[in-house]
């Protein structure tokens, strides 16, 4: 499955070594029992845009592809990019090779079935960025964290219904969310605290066809 998740990756350990600034908005969007929007969604300085390669069109905004839609709006001092793709909610549990074990969605998203229609969605940054070498900021880390102070990277997960989350829960109850600053990607090693795990359901539970919370 191909979805809008990679370039997220690519920046992910980019961080480090650049300065500027950058919001991150990762949102699973599961308006139905058979499909999920995923979308990539990114607000960064003109500057920040140009030293990751975009003015040369290998930058890390997502760029479309078969099945999804890329929006990207470059202003003199800001840069948006926006990417959506739709994904069939039975595609991301089967997993890639179809074994039913779940699938992790360029291995940021874990999407397990717990029953007909309810799912559980992991993502767990930790692990991911164990695994990435030591950065050396060349003693610029308090530049770099003065530069990346009050930005974030936030994850959403949106459902009919949310049963329970390891982040925060919408008034409503259709939406959770885990916000990580950006400059908690300087820490050696990261610390994201725990993974972000959400219950959610996919439809409405009504009572006598009526009722419906």
């Amino acid at each position: 499955m191909v979805c809008p998740l990679r370039p997220v990756l690519a920046f992910l350990c980019l961080i480090p070594l650049l300065s500027g600034c950058l919001d991150v908005d990762v949102t699973m969007d599961f308006k139905d029992s058979e499909a999920a929007d995923m979308t990539v969604a990114m607000d960064m300085s003109r500057e920040f845009y140009d030293l990751t390669g975009g003015g040369k069109g290998q930058g890390i905004c997502p760029k479309a592809t078969e099945g999804s839609k890329a929006d990207l709006v470059v202003g003199e001092k800001q840069v948006t990019c926006r990417a959506t793709r739709t994904v069939k909610v039975a595609d991301m549990v089967a997993g890639k090779r179809g074994d039913g074990k779940g699938i992790e969605a360029d291995k940021m998203a874990l999407v397990e079935r717990i029953d007909d229609d309810t799912l559980r969605v992991t993502m767990d940054l930790t692990g991911l960025m164990a695994q990435r070498p030591p950065q050396d900021q060349g003693g610029a880390e308090d530049m770099l964290r003065a530069a990346f102070a009050g930005h974030s990277l936030i994850f959403r997960i949106k459902a009919p219904g949310i049963v329970d989350t390891t982040g925060e829960l919408s008034d409503d109850g259709t939406t959770a969310t885990k916000v990580i600053p950006i400059a908690a990607f300087l820490d050696q090693p990261p610390d994201f605290g725990p993974p972000f795990v959400t219950t959610l359901r996919l439809r409405e539970s009504c009572w006598l066809w009526v009722f419906c919370g």
